[in-house]
């Protein structure tokens, strides 16, 4: 009788890993493994979370107030535009040659 309380109480001591195919679903229906990063729109707000495991459940934590990808994006647009109107076709050619440095 001992032994099997100390078994039980030593497989209680030791949490259970989580299922490595557990994942977290998007509002499109992408599917990310626990420790991924993705951006989300929550209520027309983007930000950056992260799939993790809370109690036995797959969530998203916010890592990030803003998307890097949207940041990234809406400067090359300002930046292409304005290139575009002193020279159309400046602003690739300055992006292939900023990214071949």
């Amino acid at each position: 009788m001992r032994l099997a309380l100390a078994i039980a109480c030593a497989a209680a001591a030791f949490p259970v890993a989580a299922d490595p195919d557990c994942t977290c679903t998007n509002r499109d229906g992408g599917e990310f493994h626990v420790g991924q990063v993705t951006c989300l729109d929550v209520d027309g707000k983007r930000y950056l979370a992260r799939c993790e495991m809370v109690l036995n459940v797959t969530s998203w934590k916010k890592v990030g107030s803003e998307c890097p990808t949207a940041a990234a994006g809406s400067l090359l647009h300002k930046v292409t535009d304005e290139r575009q109107e002193e020279e159309p076709g400046a602003a690739i050619t300055d992006l292939v040659a900023g990214a071949l440095q």
